[in-house]
């Protein structure tokens, strides 16, 4: 009777061992599983950098999303003091660009900007200082504001949507189409700055909406 019991005994304990090492299985597998899960859509450190730090790092440019009509003046203000310029003189009006001081800011008509040069030795930049400016906006879907930084950094101030930010950033060498509007409209609810000595050419079109229209321009950048 002891021997059988203890044969009893031993089988018993086989059994709860299995039991034990499949449940242990069971749970390891569980426990990696999730672990995996949450590994996958941990965020790295570079997905926590918000879209305009990203901006930043690529090509420096100056993007606010999100710029509804009511705020635009406030935003832009506070844009032009970050640069320390002054707006024009009324004695300045119609000045062509070549012609002002730098650090000045001003705007000019979606009509002078639009332009595509067909002599090679004739930049999109070169052409643009030769135009008049205005003191200030006779139009809000007409006029563009332009940030005179130094002689060679002219920037256009715009509004575009925010779908176009990762492909305007780039500096790959490629040719890019982008459509930019002079005050938010539509779907361009951001906004940037842009070096005008990265575009190639410039096209303007009026848009027509719900009881509204704007002018913009399709811009091709470098």
């Amino acid at each position: 009777m002891k021997k059988g019991g203890a044969k009893e005994w031993n089988w018993k304990k086989i059994k709860v061992d299995i039991v034990v090492g499949v449940a242990i299985v069971i749970i390891s597998t569980v426990l990696i599983g999730f672990y995996n899960i949450f590994s996958f859509h941990t965020p790295s450190s570079d997905s926590n950098i918000a879209p305009k730090d990203l901006q930043d790092k690529i090509l420096s440019l100056y993007v606010e999303n999100d710029v509804r009509y009511d705020i635009r003046i406030n935003v832009l203000n506070k844009l032009r003091e970050s640069e320390k310029l002054r707006q024009l003189a009324n004695i300045e009006n119609d000045k062509l660009i070549e012609e002002l001081p730098i650090k000045t800011y001003f705007f000019i008509s979606v009509v002078y900007l639009n332009f595509t040069p067909f002599n090679k030795d004739l930049s999109y930049f070169d052409k643009i200082k030769k135009k008049p400016v205005s003191v200030h906006p006779w139009r809000p879907d007409l006029d563009f504001e332009i940030h005179f930084i130094s002689e060679n950094d002219l920037f256009l101030i715009g509004f575009i949507s925010a779908d176009y930010i990762p492909m305007a950033s780039k500096l790959d060498g490629k040719e890019k189409d982008i459509m930019i509007f002079p005050s938010p409209w539509g779907s361009a609810q951001t906004l940037i700055k842009i070096p005008i000595n990265r575009v190639i050419s410039a096209r303007m079109r009026e848009i027509n909406g719900d009881n509204t229209s704007s002018y913009m321009l399709d811009l091709k950048l470098k």
